[in-house]
């Protein structure tokens, strides 16, 4: 539905609705309130009107309809009120405007009850200043209008082909819906707003879509209410436009323990589903997102989408685009603005951005302002500080890894040093911050370097913030040669991010000479080559990783960290397996945590032990016995909190693959 606000002007208002001082009688107000309620029982739900302002000689009236030309309802209206109507104004508004406007008009009595005409309409009034969600409203440019922006925000080679395939418009007139929904993918909120707006204009001028207003939602900020703000949002939506922000995240963590984000993208593809015909759906993802990318794809099977990325540009392009920036900001470009971008790893308006902006701020201090050319920026405060971002705050909030934890600090810190003495024009090379995660399975080394992707992105230490995950069958090819053809590819996709590569010692496997000793040697080469692009992490058992690095001192000396992931305590085990159920509404009462430790300890001694796995098993295994518990003795009769509860009697010894010998507990060196 959409939502026009018009102000026409009026004949035949009689004198004495109005006192001495122009203001309107209440008796007036009343009559009009009344004939407004009797004009929208005559249209039956699917359109609305009402006075949200009367004078002499002009009348603004909101109008409700699936229309996209509100002025023949609008002129019924002002003749159904006994007006003779003139000269008009119309001007499309977003949801929270039409509040506004109702609540106002509730007020001054002008609309009997503003809460049952927004129920009669399907909609829920909002009475607070602030709605759930954002709103905006499209200009509608003209394709020429597009082009330039497209070529002005560095988009042109991604976006272009698909503007053309939206000017080319329906082969069968008449019918709705939509063939496809979309992934934008950037990291700067200028160039997101920029480029969801140009996609936008384009449907709305080709008659995708119906309105010029669209939402937009930032998932984060949903919490409990993300179901009922995304259902509320897409129903307001019909005909429109919806955008979905993952920001400031760097996507979500898909990890080991990432239960309540993984539910949110459910919900969400669930009212992608649901809502396929009726509200395009544009979700603007982070450049570094590729697992937040295939959960949103695995939970909407029916749904095509169209993904646009920025252009990737030369340095012409990209010099052009600095000068346009520093126009912007009357200033002018300089060396150092250029030689940033000469060190910036990839150039993408992104990119190109962030380097914009830190040489702004440090003009800002050095040439429009001199007299604070001594002060220190924060980043040298920051040193004492942890590392800041969300992704941070994630790996500080996991269970144990506290030696992980402190060499990610430590790593981000002395990068933070790096480039305080770069900004006080001290030349300094960027170090290698290549990595060596060692540990048994499941003590979340691969969530870890998901992590760390997103803090070095974070904190200005890598660009993008890409993640590629490999192992052997990704880096070893079929044929003599054809290995570091593939090693060499692997880096380049791993430009800007983290390449991780898992159980590296399998490249090897105590042979010589074969295609894995070509791997090894390309991937040394490679890693002084993208010493400054791309953080190399090998992930592995600790004794087996030990022996591995001491075949190739040449690939020891370049990892700059070494990070050990010892076995989970018992007391961990407890905590992650608290959390993982209360993720899924779950809580163990005393008595259950107290059996629950008591498996662990046996557990852990075992050759089946999976650390952080065997935690996640033994919840799910409980949660199945309480349902089955519960079912026998009819589920509906219990309250939630005994629904809930996993008692001792739902854990139980998972079981062993038989006589192993003990294993050792603890990191093994």
């Amino acid at each position: 539905m959409l939502f026009f606000y018009v102000d026409s002007t009026i004949s035949g208002l009689k004198k004495e609705y109005f006192n001495e001082d122009g203001e309107m009688r209440r008796p007036a107000r009343r009559t009009t309130a009344d004939m407004t309620d009797s004009f929208n029982r005559d249209l039956g739900g699917k359109a609305g009107c009402f006075v949200e302002e009367m004078q002499t000689d002009h009348l603004g009236i909101v109008v409700l309809t699936e229309d996209k030309d509100p002025l023949p309802l609008a002129g019924r209206f002002v003749r159904y009120l006994g007006l003779t109507p003139g000269a008009t104004v119309c001007e499309e508004i977003d949801f929270a405007t039409l509040c506004v406007h109702a609540l106002s008009a509730d007020r001054n009595d002008l609309l009997s009850d503003a809460d049952d005409f927004c129920r009669a309409l399907h909609l829920h009034l909002f009475r607070h200043p602030e709605i759930p969600f954002g709103e905006g409203i499209l200009e509608g440019r003209s394709y020429r209008k597009l082009t330039r922006a497209m070529r002005d925000c560095l988009v042109s080679e991604q976006m272009t082909p698909e503007i053309d395939r939206i000017r080319q418009g329906r082969k069968m007139p008449g019918v709705k819906g939509h063939p496809v929904h979309y992934m934008l993918y950037t990291d700067n909120p200028d160039q997101r707003r920029e480029m969801a707006r140009i996609l936008l204009d384009a449907l709305y001028v080709n008659g995708r879509i119906t309105n010029r207003r669209f939402g937009f939602y930032n998932m984060e900020e949903g919490g409990r209410s993300l179901i009922n703000d995304l259902q509320y949002l897409y129903s307001i939506n019909r005909g429109g436009a919806v955008l979905v922000r993952f920001q400031g995240e760097n996507g979500i963590d898909d990890g080991e323990y990432a239960g309540s984000d993984r539910r949110g993208v459910e919900i969400l593809a669930k009212m992608i589903e649901k809502y396929r015909h009726d509200v395009l759906t544009v979700l603007c993802l982070p450049l570094a997102a590729k697992g937040l990318r295939q959960m949103i794809l695995e939970n909407i099977p029916t749904v095509t989408m169209v993904e646009i990325r920025e252009d990737s540009v030369d340095g012409t392009a990209a010099r052009r685009y600095l000068r346009r920036l520093a126009d912007e900001a009357h200033l002018t470009p300089d060396k150092t603005l250029y030689a940033a971008l000469k060190e910036c790893s990839s150039s993408t308006a992104s990119s190109i951005r962030r380097v914009f902006g830190t040489w702004c701020t440090q003009a800002m201090k050095t040439i429009v302002y001199p007299q604070y050319r001594e002060l220190v920026p924060a980043g040298t405060v920051g040193l004492r500080e942890k590392p800041t971002g969300t992704a941070f705050d994630k790996l500080d909030a996991m269970i144990g890894l506290s030696e992980a934890k402190a060499v990610i600090r430590r790593a981000v810190n002395y990068f933070k040093y790096r480039a305080i003495l770069s900004g006080r024009g001290i030349r300094v090379h960027q170090p290698a911050l290549h990595m060596c995660f060692t540990g048994n399975p499941g003590t979340a080394k691969t969530t870890v370097a998901r992590l760390v992707a997103q803090i070095l992105t974070e904190n200005d230490i890598l660009p993008s913030g890409v993640f590629v995950e490999l192992g052997r069958s990704d880096l070893v090819a079929k044929y003599v040669g054809w290995t570091a053809d593939t090693v060499k590819r692997r880096f380049s996709e791993a430009k800007g991010g983290v390449l991780f590569i898992d159980e590296a010692y399998s490249l090897v496997d105590d042979r010589s000479g074969n295609f894995g000793d070509e791997a090894i040697n390309t991937i040394v080469q490679e890693m002084e080559n993208h010493r400054e692009d791309v953080v190399v992490i090998f992930a592995g058992y600790p004794d087996k990783m030990e022996e591995f690095l001491g075949k190739n001192p040449g690939l020891r000396s370049r990892i700059a960290f070494h990070v050990p992931f010892p076995d989970y305590d018992t007391q961990e085990l407890v905590e992650i397996a608290e959390k993982i159920a209360g993720e899924n509404g779950c809580r163990f009462s005393d008595a259950a945590l107290g059996k629950l430790a008591g498996l662990f300890d046996r557990l852990r001694v075992s050759e089946d032990f999976g650390n952080g796995r065997c935690a996640r098993n033994m919840v799910e295994s409980a949660q199945m016995h309480l349902a089955d518990r519960l079912a026998r003795l009819g589920c509906e009769n219990f309250s939630d909190e005994v629904l809930g509860t996993l008692l001792p009697e739902d854990l139980e010894m998972p079981p062993l693959t038989g006589n192993l010998p003990l294993r050792r507990v603890g990191f093994a060196v």
